[in-house]
């Protein structure tokens, strides 16, 4: 999950066995946040389905 978000420019650090932190800028916008957010559901269902 962190290697597909980072592909997508999404920053993300493993904190734990099962945790995971996202790490987005100071000043972001609510359509970037939008985007990131659709990254990560995206990295989600890939990890759900096995890849």
């Amino acid at each position: 999950m962190i290697h597909s978000c980072f592909g997508k420019s999404v920053a993300m650090l493993g904190c734990g066995s099962n945790s995971r932190r996202l790490c987005p800028p100071m000043a972001i916008t609510r359509a970037e946040a939008d985007i990131a957010l659709g990254y990560l559901d995206e990295a989600l269902t890939e990890v759900e389905a096995g890849h």
